[in-house]
């Protein structure tokens, strides 16, 4: 039996890779072992010579990686997209946001604003 391959990414997108793998051991009988963690610590992790199969993180943490040569060449893949929401709280109205103005004047008159590069 040959060794499982060994995938990193990021939590963002944990989820939906250990449930593939799950599926690539049943259909195609290949044994992927992901292991996740915060896409910095993980970026950090290859640049200190950690070696994988299969890393997904972030387009831009990917591009810096290939740039330095830490990337098989060539084989740098968008796998996803990734929509970007918006929330208010329960008893805040819906805030319009059907143009960039609308965007602008909801971050500018918000009391506080959070934002978040992982899984939240």
């Amino acid at each position: 039996m040959t060794p499982p391959l060994r995938g990193l990414s990021s939590m963002a997108t944990k989820g939906l890779l250990t449930d593939l793998s799950v599926a690539a051991g049943r259909s195609r009988s290949v044994s992927v072992r992901v292991e996740s963690a915060g896409g910095i610590e993980v970026a950090r992790s290859i640049r200190s010579g950690s070696q994988a199969d299969l890393a997904v993180l972030s387009a831009e943490t990917m591009a810096e990686l290939d740039a330095e040569g830490l990337v098989a060449v060539g084989t740098l893949r968008p796998l996803f997209t990734s929509d970007v929401v918006a929330a208010v709280p329960d008893d805040a109205a819906p805030v319009p946001l059907s143009t960039e103005d609308d965007l602008r004047t909801a971050l500018t008159s918000a009391d506080r604003i959070a934002y978040s590069t992982g899984p939240s």
